[in-house]
């Protein structure tokens, strides 16, 4: 009985998976129809489509600065710079350290953010 469970179970989780695609998995619109017949794929949907910022630029929220704190806006320029060397790389997949350049572009995103925030964080009351 457990054997025919386990079956099933692994049946049902890779059915269809060789048919699966991103263009076939979400409706019209969403992110993963975003896909070119090369394999790459857009940075985001919402990334300025006149490409007034760079992609660091507008993953870091370069233009949001409420506090006008001129520290926020150095760690948001550094963190930008850095974020476009990895992109350019990120965005070569045939290149060996892509994969590990997208990722760092999510940890550098991260701690701009957790920069920000220790710049701008008011006491607790």
């Amino acid at each position: 009985m457990l054997n025919r469970l386990v079956m099933l179970t692994m049946a049902s989780m890779f059915a269809g998976t060789a048919v699966r695609s991103p263009e076939t998995e979400a409706g019209a619109g969403s992110a993963a129809q975003q896909f070119h017949g090369d394999g790459n794929r857009t940075p985001n949907a919402s990334w300025p489509a006149d490409k007034s910022m760079s992609y660091g630029q507008w993953l870091v929220g370069s233009s949001f600065n409420p506090s006008q704190n001129p520290d926020v806006d150095m760690i948001k320029a550094q963190t930008a710079a850095i974020i476009n060397d990895l992109y350019k790389l990120s965005q070569d997949r045939l290149h060996p350290g892509a994969r590990n350049a997208a990722i760092a572009i999510t940890a550098f995103e991260k701690a701009a953010m957790d920069g920000v925030k220790a710049y701008t964080k008011q006491p607790w009351a």
